[in-house]
C-alpha cells in the first residue's frame, strides 16, 4: 500500500522558491548580532525595585555611617553614565555588540 501524501495530485511535490535555502545562507564565517539597548526604558521597569531595596540601601549606609543620599547618587550617576557603552563578545562561531544608549 502506498502512503498518501499531504498533496494527492503533485506526487513528485517540491518546496516553492520561498522555502528553499537562498545562497547568502551557506555563507560560512561567525554569526554577528548586534543589540541595542535603550537605558530610559529599562530604568523606568526597575524603578519599583529601587523603592523596595531601599530600606537594604539604609541599613548598609548605616552600618558604615555613610550618607545614603550620596550613595544613592553614585548610584544614579554610574546607571547615567553607562549610556553611550558598547560591549563586544567574541567567540570562535559569533560576534555579538551590545549598544547601550
Amino acid at each position: 500500500m502506498k502512503a498518501q501524501s499531504a498533496y494527492p495530485y503533485t506526487p513528485d511535490w517540491t518546496p516553492d522558491r520561498r522555502w528553499r535555502q537562498s545562497p547568502q545562507a551557506a555563507v560560512e564565517g561567525p554569526v554577528r548580532f548586534r543589540l541595542w539597548l535603550p537605558l530610559t526604558p529599562i530604568c523606568l521597569v526597575l524603578s519599583p525595585f529601587a523603592w523596595l531595596c531601599l530600606p537594604l540601601v539604609a541599613l548598609f549606609t548605616a552600618r558604615y555611617r555613610l550618607n545614603p543620599v550620596r550613595v544613592i547618587a553614585g548610584v544614579g550617576a554610574v546607571l547615567l553614565s553607562a549610556s553611550g557603552t558598547q560591549v563586544g563578545i567574541q567567540a570562535p562561531d559569533s560576534l555579538v555588540r551590545i549598544y547601550i544608549f
